[in-house]
């Protein structure tokens, strides 16, 4: 799983994955932190920055929508949604959100920061 180390809400969401029972199975890379050579040939930084990557069991680049599926196969609570991941109608639902939730990130990002500064007592 490639996501960024860098934004506050995708740690939040990594850590919960990192909890799970099968998460010992998942390699998690934390794009923000790895080299650019250091990076498989079909992802670059700065693509991998911009939205969720999961190379699946069988060696496919999926992204978006089917990347979360993907890593959800893991998640006891949302399993079921995982195997919607053949459904055009459903991946095309997420995909849409997913989008909209890329286009209000930067905010996202800029007050999940904040957050997380007031609870750690530095401003």
């Amino acid at each position: 799983m490639y996501y960024d180390g860098s934004c506050p809400l995708c740690q939040k969401e990594i850590r919960h994955y990192r909890k799970l029972k099968k998460a010992d199975s998942v390699d998690w890379v934390d794009i923000s932190s790895v080299p650019e050579g250091s990076l498989p040939q079909d992802l670059d930084r700065e693509t991998a920055m911009k939205k969720f990557h999961v190379r699946t069991e069988t060696g496919e680049l999926v992204s978006g929508a089917k990347a979360f599926l993907t890593v959800w196969q893991i998640v006891p609570l949302v399993r079921g949604l995982a195997k919607l991941r053949n459904n055009r109608l459903f991946v095309g639902l997420l995909d849409r959100l997913y989008i909209l939730f890329l286009k209000v990130r930067p905010r996202l990002h800029k007050w999940a920061g904040s957050a997380t500064k007031i609870q750690s007592g530095s401003q």
